[in-house]
């Protein structure tokens, strides 16, 4: 059973390009690099998690924009780029079942994935998909909320400021909730780590509708929709605005 498939729109894709290795890569607008940052020797490890999860029709590489995908060869479009088995996907209500010592229904859902995400990365699970989190846990990842009060000072007076500021004390006033269990050595996890954790969920993860608007009263969800957390799916995000795949979710 799968999470969902990642698939090519339709729509215009004049031009090839060339892919790392010199091969015919997918047509421009439609080049995938997921800009996850990791040291080099993560790449074998995520490449055997890349195998697991993706089409035999893509392949992980390093660029300039970190761990990238790229295709072997021309794509069609509505072909299955990804599958991502409902096993290894994280949602907040797995993360409350998986750390009920931590977190509870009332946590907000990328709270509950951020601490998940702390937890598996410092001991990742066994299989393939530990490969990825290993890669993970070495990426950079850079948002807003991780910017020290001397980056927030460039912004000085902007809404953006304001903004930046109001989100670093809600994450502040959120780590306060879970510092005193989150700190013990079972989950090895600091208020960095933690920032660091929610900015990788909000640039890695995505909202599915859920098959009923309570969503089965799982918690983590809002407005009939539930946020997913899916390696390997998320090597797919770097250009939000010029999305070079769609999201496709199976009615079962």
């Amino acid at each position: 059973m799968c999470l969902g498939r990642v698939l090519l729109p339709p729509g215009p894709t004049d031009g090839r390009s060339e892919g790392p290795d010199g091969a015919a890569a997918a047509p421009r607008g439609v080049g995938m690099a997921g800009g996850l940052y990791g040291q080099v020797d993560s790449l074998p490890g995520l490449t055997n998690w890349a195998h697991a999860v993706l089409s035999p029709s893509l392949h992980i590489y390093r660029s300039s924009m970190g761990f990238a995908v790229a295709a072997r060869r021309e794509i069609e479009r509505g072909e299955a780029l990804v599958r991502v088995p409902r096993s290894v996907a994280l949602t907040a209500d797995g993360a409350v079942g998986a750390l009920p010592e931590l977190l509870n229904r009332s946590t907000e859902a990328h709270v509950s994935l951020a601490m998940w995400l702390v937890q598996l990365m410092s001991r990742p699970p066994p299989g393939p998909v530990g490969g990825y989190y290993a890669a993970l846990a070495s990426a950079e990842v850079d948002c807003t909320l991780r910017w020290a009060a001397s980056d927030l000072k460039h912004l000085q007076a902007s809404s953006a400021g304001r903004r930046a500021r109001a989100l670093q004390r809600w994450a502040d006033s959120e780590w306060d909730r879970v510092r005193g269990r989150a700190e013990r050595p079972a989950f090895n996890a600091s208020a960095a780590r933690f920032r660091w954790a929610l900015c990788a969920v909000w640039s890695r993860s995505f909202q599915l509708r859920c098959a009923e608007p309570t969503c089965g009263n799982a918690a983590g969800t809002s407005g009939g929709l539930w946020r997913v957390y899916a390696p390997g799916a998320d090597l797919f995000n770097h250009e939000p605005g010029a999305p070079a795949a769609a999201l496709h979710q199976p009615a079962d």
